[in-house]
């Protein structure tokens, strides 16, 4: 429990001054960036699928049934969790040019209010279930380091000082929060699944939406870098 809090008060302070860590340039961007980003995706195809795949085991084991709803509930909640943090994105860059302020503003509190509810749900498996296991804490801390700086990075560039003055103590706070709430609750199991799955879900939108792109202009080799040396530490400690 106490790797676990430290674990999630250095996320909070990373999320927080990630504009400080590192120099979010616009275009191109940032090499370190560019390596965060490639660690994600390492994380993403070589563990938190996998991880999504045990969840969906557990889960059908709980039900006692085989049926397609149960063999693949939890990858439905993770393509939900990818199809609503999608269309707040859309939303956010049809909205955020607008020339009515009150609408900018609505717009940006719905994010950070979605932001918020991410991050909490992040704090509190955190503390929860991936602390039952010491790798698993640290597995999950270093892979959303790496994607906060991402977040962070897509965050400013969208709401750009409102993010700064307001937008990142709201989003940081939340996680520190949903460990709170952990340390004193515990949710039941199908709850969790839900969670974990609708996390994964946004954490698969999320990297490829900021690293993918051509217009991002990435640094393909320091892409391939984070990709790299993530999946070696991955193969290397779970072996």
């Amino acid at each position: 429990m106490l790797v676990a809090w430290i674990y999630n008060i250095a996320l909070a302070i990373i999320h927080f001054s990630a504009n400080r860590i590192i120099v979010l340039k616009n275009i191109p961007r940032s090499i370190w960036l560019s390596i965060a980003g490639g660690a994600s995706i390492a994380y993403i195809f070589l563990h938190l699928l996998p991880e999504l795949g045990a969840y969906q085991d557990r889960f059908a084991e709980n039900i006692g049934g085989m049926s397609w709803w149960g063999s693949k509930y939890v990858y439905a909640i993770a393509l939900v969790g990818l199809v609503v943090f999608y269309g707040l994105e859309r939303l956010v860059k049809m909205k955020k040019n607008s020339s009515d302020a009150a609408i900018n503003r609505n717009v940006f509190w719905l994010h950070i209010s979605t932001y918020f509810i991410y991050n909490f749900i992040i704090g509190y498996l955190l503390i929860s279930e991936t602390a039952i296991d010491l790798k698993e804490t640290s597995f999950f801390f270093v892979a959303m380091a790496f994607h906060f700086i991402v977040n962070d990075f897509s965050l400013i560039q969208d709401h750009k000082e409102m993010y700064l003055k307001h937008g990142r103590w709201f989003v940081t706070s939340a996680i520190i929060l949903g460990g709170i709430i952990a340390s004193f609750s515990s949710l039941h199991e199908h709850l969790l699944i839900i969670m974990f799955g609708l996390v994964s879900g946004s954490v698969i939108l999320n990297v490829l939406k900021e690293e993918l792109p051509e217009e991002r202009k990435s640094r393909f080799w320091a892409f391939c870098t984070g990709a790299l040396f993530y999946s070696l530490l991955l193969i290397l400690i779970e072996d």
